[in-house]
């Protein structure tokens, strides 16, 4: 029998401290707190609210209410365990087993998945404390569900389309902003926000793909404006012109918004660690957006569709809407 003033004594941690104690920090300000889940390392999946006390992980599906129900999904423990865990005198750091857990090397995959939701291929993003994060590429194994290759060559004859495709198809034709940004991670925070977000595979190196994704899915209803969000570094820059010329030739209103106060090869994630919220992130998509015309050697090359680039003004007039709710490779 579990006294009942040390089960009061757990039950009045409050989950922040809790994390806190654990060394687990989480971006946001305000009620809501997000990002990588402490079990399973999914970025972004892991959230918190403050002012309820709740907490859910979307990738293993840990959720709960109140420090108890958190240290049982961090520890795996009982719910005896658990209080002694936080009502103990005088309260400990974590076990060492729940400490190096933290500090584990993370994996987090991100799918590209084709219009029924099918996985084509993945990209694999690998952190290690103290050491550059690592990235590569694994397509999905044809002959065995839920396998995948990796290696040299495995993305050869493999069909590449925009991330979250089934969700991007679904706001195309409903006229809302989409966003682009560089690598699958930075959708993260955009969706969380009732967002659409997208990326490319392959980074920055790789924005040339979009030749082909502008005419094969934005060509034939190209009714949602685009709204890009290069990192700030060279590559950024590049990218995001090769991007802004390819979907503007096939009559995309597109936009490039150079978020403020960046470091150098900094990004969304970076402005939103900075105290960024929601909505300064939509007021500057209203004031400080800038308007994207294709270059003359990129509509030579691309081979501009003149009648939907002619019309680009009056199908857009009105400006931007956030959609609905809709994930060195820069991911």
């Amino acid at each position: 029998m579990i006294p009942a003033d040390l089960i009061e004594c757990a039950r009045a941690v409050r989950i922040e401290d809790e994390l806190a104690r654990r060394g687990i920090t989480l971006r946001g300000r305000g009620s809501e707190r997000c990002g990588p889940c402490p079990q399973c390392g999914g970025t972004d999946r892991f959230s918190v609210n403050i002012k309820d006390q709740v907490f859910n992980c979307r990738r293993c599906e840990g959720k709960g209410r109140g420090a108890v129900d958190l240290v049982m999904f961090l520890d795996g423990s009982a719910f005896k365990s658990a209080v002694a865990t936080l009502a103990g005198e005088p309260r400990q750091a974590p076990a060492p087993a729940a400490a190096e857990r933290v500090q584990q090397p993370k994996k987090t995959y991100f799918d590209y998945v084709d219009e029924a939701g099918v996985a084509l291929s993945r990209e694999v993003r690998l952190e290690r404390p103290g050491a550059k994060k690592q990235t590569w590429q694994e397509a999905a194994d044809p002959d065995r569900p839920g396998q995948w290759i990796n290696g040299e060559g495995c993305m050869t004859g493999v069909r590449r389309v925009p991330f979250q495709l089934p969700g991007l198809l679904k706001v195309l034709k409903t006229g809302e902003t989409i966003f682009i940004v560089e690598g699958p991670r930075k959708c993260g925070p955009l969706y969380e926000w009732g967002l659409c977000a997208t990326c490319n595979m392959g980074g920055s190196s790789a924005a040339s793909v979009w030749r082909e994704h502008a005419k094969e899915f934005f060509l034939p209803v190209y009714s949602s404006p685009v709204v890009i969000l290069p990192d700030n570094d060279a590559p950024g820059a590049e990218s995001a012109a090769i991007i802004a010329d390819a979907l503007a030739s096939v009559g995309v209103a597109v936009q490039i918004l150079d978020l403020p106060g960046l470091p150098v090869k900094g990004d969304l994630i970076n402005w939103i660690d900075g105290g960024g919220t929601r909505q300064q992130f939509l007021d500057l998509v209203e004031a400080e957006a800038r308007a994207w015309a294709p270059s003359e050697a990129a509509s030579e090359r691309i081979g501009v569709n003149s009648k939907a680039f002619a019309g680009n003004g009056k199908q857009h007039k009105g400006g931007t809407k956030p959609a609905g709710p809709g994930q060195d490779l820069h991911l």
